[in-house]
């Protein structure tokens, strides 16, 4: 008998163990969570980002409204979720920590987020695997074992763990310890640069200070709001950057992030940005900030003399 035979369908067989013990303990865990928190209705009001997703379907991250003791919150849903199925207006149920409410999760009856769905997804996937292979070796006659020197019929898979699209962009990243991604460098090209909202199916919540400085090719910068703070010198040098896009979700812009940049022409300002460090741009920066009005980044540009636009 051959050995490697049975460790193959042993493989199989622990790995849907080990997914549907990691669905039953997330279970467990949600039903924690609902004793210690507090339960509210909430809706969705907007986007912190959209996409038209890997396959062409349009992904989003929704924003929810919810209101605690007469005062309304507003918060962005960590998970990507398909577009047609969450527009706005959508009621949800949420449970959130009564002493930080911007901090919730969606209850049960709303289902998984995408990660657990896609563990069951493969959970059943290896199931049927399994199931067809040990199926056709009977059907064919050749039993469960693979006699000496016949193929074993076993399908071969090549694994690629590259990105395309993403290497012909130039971003490297690397995993955070929460299992988010953080971009750490571009060595791209392109005039315009989007970063990606997902890598390798992991959202992109940081990037690294100095990611794109001193780029000689860089013309406009597109931010997903899956990343909170613009880290201090991100962009600092970059001669020809001239517009800037800051979506919903960004909080926080660094120190000398975009100092040097002497061809800023557009800087769009989310309502979600909170503070924006000293010499975060160049003292005259002649751009024109487009902010929304009552928000800290028209406080800010009304302090410090810079032109915006609401």
């Amino acid at each position: 008998m051959q050995a490697w035979f049975f460790m193959a369908y042993g493989v199989m067989g622990l790995g849907c163990l080990l997914v549907l013990f990691g669905l039953l303990g997330r279970r467990n865990w949600n039903r924690k969570l609902e004793k210690e928190r507090s339960l509210a209705a909430g809706r969705v009001v907007g986007y912190a980002q959209r996409t038209a997703g890997q396959r062409g379907s349009p992904v989003c991250q929704p924003t929810i409204a919810f209101t605690v003791d007469g005062e309304e919150h507003r918060a962005n849903w960590n998970a990507i979720v398909p577009l047609s199925q969450w527009p706005v207006g959508k009621e949800v149920d949420l449970l959130y920590d009564p002493e930080h409410p911007e901090e919730f999760h969606l209850s049960e009856q709303e289902g998984e987020s995408p990660p657990f769905s896609i563990m069951r997804g493969g959970a059943i996937l290896i199931a049927l695997a399994l199931t067809a292979v040990i199926a056709l070796r009977l059907l064919s006659g050749g039993g469960l074992l693979p006699e000496k020197g016949r193929d074993d019929g076993l399908p071969r898979v090549s694994v690629f763990n590259g990105d395309p699209d993403r290497a012909k962009q130039g971003f490297s990243y690397t995993l955070n310890q929460d299992g988010t991604a953080a971009i750490t460098d571009y060595t791209g090209d392109e005039a315009e640069i989007t970063v990606p909202m997902l890598v390798d199916g992991q959202l992109v919540t940081t990037i690294s200070p100095a990611a794109f400085l001193g780029s000689r090719t860089l013309e406009a910068l597109n931010l997903p709001g899956t990343v909170r703070a613009v880290p201090a010198g991100m962009c600092a040098g970059c001669l020809g950057l001239k517009t800037v896009r800051l979506p919903e979700g960004v909080e926080r812009i660094g120190r000398d992030a975009f100092t040097g940049c002497m061809s800023l022409a557009d800087v769009f300002l989310p309502e979600s940005l909170a503070e924006i460090a000293d010499g975060a741009f160049d003292e005259g920066c002649g751009a024109t900030f487009h902010v929304v009005k009552g928000s800290a980044a028209a406080d800010w540009c009304a302090e410090k003399g810079f032109k915006a636009e609401s």
